[in-house]
């Protein structure tokens, strides 16, 4: 049968996903953009054997502000900007009186300004993924929760419910639910995800003009799924 593929239906309510290279990735890792560039365009280094067709689709560009507020955040900023040269991540630094002329409601001793950065609707993104999917004679179930997959030592089985899949290979892209279903497979794992909700704030048309860039704290190394 086609490769099967379950999408659980996590976050419904985020219209927007932020399109950026991170300037905190640590050089050599594998969200570094340098780690993440030949898997992502090659497949591992090797072309695909055939490339979906080309998909459009409309982003907004909007330069990101990393903004350091004292001096234990302007120590910080010099790290994040030292990795972003490593990861070869176009930046620029911004004193205080260069950030309050680009931003003059905005408060900082420092900044680094990242011009790469743009916002997209992924739900665009997940639905022409999924009519690749579906193209290429794969099969999408959703509102599906899988409750249990056993692996054998030629095939692996999914299971929710009274419904089964059997594969020779699983590829388990499931984010925020990752550990469970690595324990469903039988994975013995210490590591826990943690989700974490953020929310953007879009300013009435009669202040669009009050912020020209998307204003990001740095992040806090105690705290590193903020910033």
């Amino acid at each position: 049968m086609p490769a099967c593929c379950w999408w659980r239906r996590r976050l419904s309510w985020a219209r927007t996903k932020l399109a950026t290279t991170a300037a905190s990735s640590i050089p050599g890792s594998t969200t570094s953009p340098a780690a993440a560039r030949p898997s992502c365009v090659a497949g591992a280094h090797r072309p695909p054997r055939s490339s979906p067709p080309r998909t459009e689709f409309r982003s907004t560009s909007a330069a990101k502000l990393l903004v350091a507020t004292n001096q234990v955040e302007l120590r910080r900023l010099d790290n994040l900007a030292e990795r972003a040269a490593v990861n070869r991540l176009e930046i620029e630094r911004l004193d205080a009186a260069e950030l309050r002329r680009r931003e003059p409601y905005i408060r900082g001793v420092a900044a680094l300004l990242v011009p790469s950065t743009g916002i997209i609707d992924f739900r665009l993104v997940t639905a022409a993924m999924a009519k690749h999917v579906e193209a290429a004679g794969g099969q999408i179930q959703t509102s599906t929760e899988v409750d249990r997959i056993d692996e054998t030592g030629d095939a692996v089985t999914i299971g929710a419910g009274e419904q089964h899949w059997s594969a020779r290979r699983l590829v388990v892209c499931a984010g925020l639910q990752a550990d469970r279903l690595a324990r469903l497979a039988g994975i013995r794992t210490d590591t826990a995800i943690v989700p974490f909700r953020g929310e953007y704030y879009q300013l009435p048309a009669a202040r669009k003009d009050i912020i020209r860039h998307l204003i990001y704290p740095v992040p806090d190394p105690d705290l590193p799924f903020l910033g």
